[in-house]
């Protein structure tokens, strides 16, 4: 980009006066973004970085894309175009290992409260939870390091909003629908588990319990 805005400026000042020729800068700009992006993807997609990495590599290149706006060069839609297919293989591919991971845990799930067992612990998972834009998760902490919670639907609800986080710093109107739709397949993965298991346990304490960890679920976490 540096070199976009460096070129850029020699060109204004070799063509001063010749409007006409801008269109050509144009089209080079747009051929060198080309070449840009598939070094860029190479780097970033095909490297199977995290999702967190990718998107602060993104949110880089964007800010230095905007740059450009000083020379009245607006290329932040071809970047935008010439990204959608990367970072939509790559909330697909986030999606299909936080579906998997849910299933695993769902599979071993016994709906039992967590216990921390010390202070140190607690106090991390209270962190991990405001970091991930949880507000009241005071409400769900118990006398000596108890949390009236399952483990299975805090990591979902951890998991889930990071990815969410996540997924919003690569987010432009082009993978709007893609978002929604992996959204929905993870929450539909959590909320099928608690149906089951509301309908098939008998013991009604317990029930009670898979009814407060829904609660949890829909109030804060959807």
């Amino acid at each position: 980009f540096t070199g976009l805005l460096d070129t850029a400026r020699e060109f204004q000042t070799d063509f001063a006066g010749h409007s006409g020729c801008y269109s050509a800068f144009v089209v080079w700009s747009r051929a060198a973004m080309g070449m840009f992006v598939d070094a860029f993807s190479k780097q970033v997609f095909d490297s199977k970085e995290s999702l967190s990495t990718a998107a602060e590599c993104v949110k880089v290149a964007k800010e230095h894309c905007a740059q450009l706006g000083a020379i009245g060069l607006d290329l932040t839609f071809v970047l935008h175009v010439l990204l959608v297919k990367d970072i939509k293989a790559a909330l697909q591919g986030c999606k299909d290992i936080i579906i998997e991971a849910t299933k695993h845990r769902n599979s071993e799930e016994m709906w039992r409260r967590m216990n921390l067992m010390t202070p140190e612990a607690l106090g991390k998972l209270r962190e991990e939870m405001r970091a991930c834009g949880v507000t009241d998760f005071e409400r769900y902490i118990a006398e000596d390091c108890w949390v009236n919670l399952s483990y299975t639907v805090v990591a979902f609800a951890k998991q889930t909003m990071g990815f969410l986080d996540e997924a919003l710093k690569l987010y432009f109107p082009e993978l709007h629908m893609v978002l929604l739709e992996s959204l929905v397949e993870i929450i539909h993965v959590a909320v099928h588990h608690v149906d089951y298991s509301l309908r098939c346990e008998q013991e009604s304490e317990k029930k009670a319990f898979i009814r407060q960890n829904a609660a949890f679920l829909y109030e804060t976490v959807l």
